[in-house]
């Protein structure tokens, strides 16, 4: 059977480390070195699968918290699904269809992407609805 000696195993790890380190340069993100005068389809968006989840999309809880981090963190897209509430009819939520997720408000989320847009990022953000 294969073994490695500890040695080996740092060495490992102290690689990793710095591939990881390297990979994410806070400096790369930080600083804007591109050139942002092109059309939007020429570059690579950050963006949010899901953005008002917290926890799993089966029965995890919908809020506004996560879509304000998703923001922070810079994602310029973000996903809201929506739905007509079933106890108002002038009401509509946020939650993933056919699961057990708590619903979220349309108009919490909303005014929540209103205040952290542009926080992080001074470009668009996009809202898949």
């Amino acid at each position: 059977e294969p073994t490695i000696d500890v040695t080996e195993l740092l060495l490992i790890l102290c690689n990793w480390t710095h591939y990881v380190n390297f990979a994410y340069d806070i400096r790369r993100h930080t600083q804007i070195y591109h050139d942002m005068t092109r059309p939007l389809s020429h570059y690579f968006i950050a963006s949010s699968h899901n953005s008002y989840l917290e926890g799993d999309q089966m029965k995890g809880k919908c809020s506004s918290f996560a879509i304000k981090r998703a923001l922070l963190l810079g994602c310029r897209v973000i996903e809201l699904d929506c739905y007509n509430s079933t106890q108002d009819e002038h009401s509509v939520k946020v939650y993933h269809g056919n699961t057990m997720t708590q619903p979220v408000g349309f108009i919490e989320c909303i005014e929540t992407i209103a205040k952290y847009a542009f926080v992080s990022s001074q470009y668009p953000v996009i809202l898949t609805i």
